[in-house]
């Protein structure tokens, strides 16, 4: 997506705000002035925390700090969530990578799931809230009103996103294999299974299943979606059990976090839940019926959105540190509404450095 540039109103820094957030198909950066006019947005490549190197999340943030310093030479603070960051470990390691690009600036290290969350207005009667996520992946996470958390699925295909589309992929070809194999007819579904995946016989499936990937199975979903619009039961059953397992992890977040009669505030996103109205409606009537009452609506503006928020809680909880040569702190405390792990570090750590005496390692005999 082409970038979006309008010029600040004031030359006086620091003054801008920066939300980073990276996924399973891309990274959405803003930056806005501290009222949240926004002064820039663009997209970058995916970005999952876990499976990039540090060379490769630096140079991801190198890229994202040349586009955004024309329009932001200073940021008062910085939120970046990342998909994969799970433990005070990946918090770390964002933080002290970002530091090498952005030294001196507060920065909130999180998840895309937080960030998420974090882009919706809270409801006032609700007691806590709870994201509903499913596209190519899945997961649910919700925060209740005191600041506790729960979180069910994002496991990845393997072991988990439950009413994903990837996960509809793996039901709808685990049913076509076992109508084909007990009753020897291929079911008419298989046939728009086929047509999607450009394969010509059902066997063909055994080896493209063998080497297919994450995003190669959730196309799967596309054929599963077309064959319900035209009255395939099988599909059909397909999506109701997919649904309900979609149902079963957001109740069990909003569980953790309320007692019975407490009101939940539910928040889907994601493309299989947000591009398929039918789907939609199941789930939010397994949620209601787990949680009458429930408030439930789509995420109202980009996720991303949810980065600026919490640096700017960060922005507005402590002042802005001045950077000392080589020991400029890379982040600030937290402030307690943000409730992410609190970590204040150095830009250049000696730990984080090269060893001079291991630079010509790959020239040495065994």
């Amino acid at each position: 997506m082409p970038a979006r540039l309008n010029p600040p109103a004031s030359a006086s820094l620091p003054q801008f705000l920066m939300g980073i957030e990276g996924g399973a198909t891309h990274t959405g950066v803003i930056v806005t002035d501290m009222s949240g006019r926004e002064l820039l947005q663009f997209s970058d490549a995916a970005a999952n925390q876990r499976l990039m190197s540090d060379r490769e999340l630096t140079d991801l943030f190198r890229t994202i700090a040349a586009k955004v310093s024309a329009a932001a030479p200073a940021l008062a603070a910085m939120c970046i969530g990342l998909a994969g960051t799970r433990t005070d470990a990946h918090r770390d390691r964002i933080r002290r990578l970002a530091a090498k690009v952005w030294p001196g600036t507060p920065c909130v290290a999180t998840n895309d799931l937080e960030t998420a969350l974090a882009a919706e207005p809270v409801k006032k009667e609700a007691v806590a809230r709870v994201l509903v996520l499913s596209g190519t992946g899945s997961c649910c996470f919700g925060r209740s009103a005191k600041g506790t958390t729960a979180k069910s699925g994002g496991r990845g295909h393997i072991l988990g996103d439950r009413g994903s589309a990837t996960d509809i992929g793996q039901r709808g070809l685990r049913e076509l294999m076992a109508s084909y194999d007990h009753t020897g007819r291929w079911p008419a579904l298989g046939a728009a299974v086929l047509d999607t995946l450009a394969l010509n016989e059902p066997e063909d499936l055994d080896t493209w299943a063998i080497e297919a990937g994450k995003k190669e199975i959730a196309s799967v979903a596309i054929a599963v979606f077309h064959a319900a619009e035209k009255g395939d039961r099988l599909a059909a059953k397909i999506l109701r059990d997919a649904a309900d397992a979609l149902v079963l992890d957001g109740l069990t977040c909003a569980r953790r976090l309320t007692k019975a009669g407490e009101k939940v505030q539910f928040i889907f996103n994601g493309s299989t839940l947000l591009k398929n109205p039918e789907f939609s409606a199941k789930v939010k009537k397994g949620l209601r019926a787990g949680c009458p009452g429930a408030i439930i609506s789509p995420l109202s503006r980009s996720s991303v959105w949810g980065a600026v928020e919490l640096a700017r809680a960060l922005a507005s909880a402590s002042p802005i540190p001045k950077p000392k040569g080589r020991k400029a702190l890379s982040g600030l405390q937290t402030p307690r509404e943000v409730s992410i792990p609190e970590l204040t570090q150095l830009a250049a750590s000696p730990t984080e450095q090269r060893n001079p005496r291991s630079l010509h390692l790959d020239t040495m005999p065994l």
